[in-house]
């Protein structure tokens, strides 16, 4: 929950990303969907490259990730991953459908 009760949303999560140092924001859609518009400073991770991608979340298991994919589903799904992996930092921060800032292509 955030202030006054009200629950973080992607654009809340995104902004705290952008202020926390070292933190990596991720979507787990598959490249096409990311190439077709995606999150400025996001990386693409597909969900099936998951328990591939280690070197790509870094060896820190304390450094802050921020997953998103279309509407949420398989960001939880990559989180649930990580979190099995090792990493404490993990948030599933909801859909891309959500976003209310800027769409790189």
């Amino acid at each position: 929950m955030g202030l006054f009760g009200k629950r973080k949303n992607i654009n809340d999560y995104i902004e705290e990303a952008r202020k926390t140092p070292g933190s990596l924001v991720a979507d787990v859609r598959q490249p096409l969907e990311y190439q077709a518009g995606h999150i400025p400073g996001s990386v693409n991770i597909p969900l099936t490259d998951v328990p591939y991608a280690m070197d790509r979340f870094g060896s820190d298991p304390d450094r802050p990730i921020y997953l998103y994919c279309l509407t949420g589903p398989r960001a939880q799904q990559a989180a649930a991953m990580l979190r099995q992996m090792g990493y404490g930092q993990v948030q599933a921060i909801g859909g891309i459908r959500q976003w209310k800032g800027a769409i790189e292509k």
